[in-house]
């Protein structure tokens, strides 16, 4: 029986966006005369500071990238595929949640002109529905062996 592995593709795009995601300016925050910049990995231009790093956000990242790799090599196993992906799931909210608090203390603790989400934001969001379909494809490849298997 032949099984479409398009989930793997999901997960592979998934990966992809969210290293894109590592790398780039997410949200510009206007404190007074200052610019703070967030990305996943550091802020720049702190007003208590230069540049700090976030190593919760990193392995985050790191984790979401290595489960979906991980999720990807398991294809033969569907059952640990589908749970893989679903940790990655987690820890893709887990991010989005983490940066988004990151930048509310900074709001609430100094004087804020404006907060300007980039693009890039949009990341996260796109990879968590590309990790969704491809916990739906691996459901259904699930069924579909389940029910070739009854038929035997």
């Amino acid at each position: 029986m032949v099984i479409q592995r398009l989930q793997n593709l999901y997960l592979f795009l998934s990966a992809v966006l969210l290293l894109i995601f590592a790398f780039t300016t997410s949200v510009i925050v206007e404190v007074g005369t200052k610019i703070v910049t967030f990305s996943c990995i550091k802020m720049c231009g702190i007003p208590d500071g230069g540049e700090t790093y976030v190593p919760i956000s990193i392995v985050l990242v790191a984790l979401s990238v290595i489960l979906s790799v991980l999720a990807i090599a398991k294809f033969k196993d569907l059952k640990v595929q589908k749970s893989v992906t679903l940790r990655t799931m987690f820890c893709v909210v887990a991010l989005v949640a983490y940066i988004f608090i990151n930048v509310s203390v900074i709001a609430d603790t100094h004087s804020v002109l404006s907060i300007k989400p980039t693009f890039v934001m949009c990341l996260p969001l796109l990879a968590l529905i590309l990790q969704f379909m491809a916990l739906n494809g691996i459901k259904r490849d699930i069924k579909l062996l389940r029910d070739s298997d009854h038929i035997r």
